[in-house]
């Protein structure tokens, strides 16, 4: 009986790996410059779209702006949420 070797385990980092899509990107710049402005305003808390936005999802941004940084796209140096 032939052996089948699953190469699901490997899928999410493959996909960690891809460059984000430019209306990704897009996305996280407009909610790391809203983050700026609402931390600089003293909330920690902001809405984005109609959504509200917290530290937790501010870091999924700046993770998805490393991620186009590192694929060769100019995005934003900027400081991880307090």
């Amino acid at each position: 009986v032939p052996r089948i070797v699953s190469q699901l385990p490997n899928v999410p980092a493959r996909q960690a790996e891809a460059p984000p899509a430019p209306a990704e990107v897009e996305y996280a710049r407009r909610g790391v410059e809203a983050w700026r402005q609402a931390e600089a305003e003293g909330r920690g808390v902001f809405a984005l779209d109609g959504k509200m936005i917290d530290a937790p999802l501010v870091a999924v941004q700046l993770r998805v702006l490393e991620r186009a940084r590192r694929a060769g796209d100019p995005a934003p140096a900027v400081s991880p949420p307090r």
